[in-house]
């Protein structure tokens, strides 16, 4: 686990969605296909993008298992 490996996990850049699941671990990435890791390379921004996800815990928990997430009430992110 480096510090490079988890910035390709948090990169908001379509091409590299689902990559580099495992927490202490990167061998499981490496079995299920999701290893990413290109050398010196590091990805050019991280974060969700222009992603807002539902207002409060049980929206954000089943935002994933809706069958059109994009169609779900969003709210803009909060500033602090």
């Amino acid at each position: 686990m480096t510090p490079q490996y988890h910035h390709w996990h948090h990169s908001d850049d379509p091409a590299f969605y689902d990559k580099n699941f495992a927490i202490h671990f990167p061998l499981i990435d490496r079995i299920f296909g999701t290893y990413h890791l290109p050398g010196d390379e590091w990805p050019k921004t991280m974060g969700l993008g222009k992603t807002s996800l539902p207002k409060g815990y049980l929206s954000q928990l089943v935002y994933p298992f809706r069958q059109d997430p994009g169609s779900a009430e969003v709210s803009e992110p909060s500033e602090r």
